[in-house]
């Protein structure tokens, strides 16, 4: 019987593959369910019971629309929900991104088509206690299986799932615990240790109910310990305060050889540094992070919507001299610590924009010029709303209520740009942003722009991993496109060539910049450069000290390239 096409290339790489870097043991391909090195059944029995019986098989959650398994209600459920962050939450193995799925086990398919594991991991396992993943490390790397780190699913770039891949589940560890007064090198205060699977919404109510507010994420879903707050991560309070990453006193992290260390600015600084802001899952897996924590404050949102009565070129072009009114004001909203975000395209202008510890008075002196511009376009808002709020999270909540159906929902790729602050300090420079904008619009894209400050200064100074771009930013430019849930894979996948395509163009006007490393293009091929720039090489040392075994992997994640996946999804050595 002739070996299969894996064992050909698993044979061919073991001998021609040299080691990545000094210190490694050799690369093998990762083993596979197929191949005669993957465990049996009563191997992960005695897994299973190692770690307490917190193992889970994968069933795909479409498995309901296909085959046996077919239950009409169950799947129209499944696809009405396949679009929710919130729905995959609850899921072992499910993520929210269909394009790193490839059709595994899909809703929209026919029900006599494949139902298969496919992409998905093969197992999780329900973490309770570091002990768990320390023994799940041990038994991936005994039998040379992919390993895996997932809390929420909630990932655009496909870091939480692998074919063929065994997963720690992080995410019902959602343990709080706030510290009036914090001591340590740099910072004395309050704070909170958040553990690994703590949600943003969870953690803004337990900071609410205290008269404290933490720097988050605008979506409440999203996990605060893992890709958010490990990649940057930007908040309505990043004006005020700077990027969530700058925030972080300390990370607890286990070690991809089993240890459990304490990250911090005084001890194992180099980890510390890597971990605030370098990308999650790539250095070690963390189990907590102490965060400083700030005294609530209200807020004044104003929120407008408007859109072009027609199609006609005529009306159109006044519908982006609207959108060009509200950019061209917008660098003073930041310098007075607002955050907003816009969603625009030849058919729609949305905006929220959140001032903290501004009154709406104060704010009706900054938005008066742009509401004049609109006025004398004669454009009249459908909606124009200036509210008071209470707390920061009151703000944000209503911020999201109003963006994260609009915005999230159907909307599966992005491509994404870091806009600097020297556009805005010229109108040829200007000119040529709003001229990019609706190129990639007449291209299909839509644009969300997301604005925040976040300088050095207002930062405090931090020494962390956070792109430098984000310190002279204006905004973070992105581009959604919605994923069609019934094209074909070939026509699905062709859209992220679309998409590399039309982020290209915000890269040719701004080659000094980057992207936000959690909201970005996954295909792009300058990935490097533009989710870590100059502190790639200092990342990939940190890397190879703490995973020397490389065990942790992502495609966009620092040391990504060392690995390809070759037919059948499996993971290999780059040769």
């Amino acid at each position: 019987m002739p070996p299969s096409y894996r064992t050909v290339i698993a044979l061919f790489l073991s001998q021609v593959c040299l080691p990545v870097a000094s210190g490694y043991t050799q690369l093998r391909c990762k083993t596979m369910p197929d191949d005669p090195a993957w465990p049996n059944a009563s191997t992960w029995d005695r897994f299973n019971a190692s770690v307490d019986g917190r193992l889970i098989r994968t069933i795909p959650i479409a498995a309901s629309c296909h085959g046996a398994d077919y239950d009409a209600a169950k799947c129209k459920n499944v696809q009405n929900q396949w679009h929710q962050p919130k729905f995959h939450e609850e899921y072992a193995s499910s993520i929210m991104a269909p394009v790193f799925l490839n059709k595994s086990c899909d809703p929209f398919t026919a029900v006599n088509k494949r139902c298969i594991v496919g992409a998905y991991v093969q197992y999780s396992v329900d973490v309770a206690t570091p002990d768990h993943v320390i023994k799940t490390l041990a038994f991936a790397n005994k039998h040379n299986i992919r390993f895996i780190v997932k809390n929420t699913g909630h990932d655009y770039m496909g870091k939480s799932t692998g074919a063929g891949g065994l997963a720690v589940w992080m995410h019902h560890l959602t343990d709080r615990e706030w510290i009036p007064q914090f001591t340590g090198p740099t910072y004395k205060g309050p704070a909170v240790k958040v553990h690994a699977g703590v949600i943003g919404d969870m953690l803004g109510q337990d900071a609410e109910a205290r008269g404290q507010v933490v720097v988050a994420g605008q979506c409440p879903t999203v996990g605060f310990v893992g890709g958010y707050i490990q990649g940057g991560g930007h908040s309505v309070l990043s004006s005020l305060y700077g990027m969530a990453a700058d925030q972080i006193l300390e990370f607890e992290v286990i070690t991809t050889t089993g240890g459990f260390v304490r990250a911090s600015p005084s001890e194992n600084a180099d980890l510390f540094w890597a971990l605030s802001g370098g990308v999650r899952g790539t250095y070690g897996i963390v189990w907590s992070v102490t965060v400083k924590t700030y005294v609530d404050m209200p807020a004044t949102t104003v929120h407008v919507l408007y859109r072009p009565p027609s199609q006609d070129k005529s009306v159109l072009d006044t519908h982006w001299r609207s959108i060009g009114t509200y950019l061209t004001e917008s660098p003073k909203y930041l310098s007075a610590g607002a955050y907003h975000i816009v969603n625009f395209d030849n058919n729609i202008f949305h905006v929220v924009i959140l001032f903290p510890k501004k009154t709406p008075e104060e704010v009706d002196v900054l938005t008066q010029p742009w509401f004049s511009g609109l006025h004398t376009l004669n454009i009249t808002p459908a909606i124009t709303e200036t509210a008071q709020h209470p707390t920061i999270r009151n703000a944000s909540v209503l911020v999201y209520q109003i963006f994260g159906g609009e915005i999230l929902t159907g909307t599966d790729l992005y491509g994404a740009r870091i806009l600097p602050k020297r556009l805005w300090e010229s109108q040829d420079n200007l000119g040529t942003l709003f001229h990019t904008l609706r190129e990639i619009v007449d291209g299909g894209g839509h644009i969300v722009d997301i604005a925040v400050n976040p300088t050095r200064e207002i930062s405090g100074n931090p020494n962390n991993a956070i792109l430098p771009a984000f310190r002279t930013m204006h905004s973070m430019c992105i581009i959604a496109w919605n994923w069609n849930d019934t094209a074909s894979w070939e026509e699905q996948f062709a859209d992220t060539k679309t998409v590399t395509s039309l982020t290209s163009k915000l890269a040719k006007i701004t080659p000094e910049t980057g992207a936000y490393l959690n909201e970005a293009d996954a295909f792009g091929p300058t990935w490097k450069k533009d989710f870590y720039g100059v502190n790639y090489d200092r990342l990939l040392q940190v890397k190879d000290r703490w995973d020397p075994n490389q065990v942790l992997y992502g495609t966009t994640a620092v040391g990504g390239d060392r690995w390809v996946t070759v037919d059948g999804g499996g993971l290999c050595p780059r040769t």
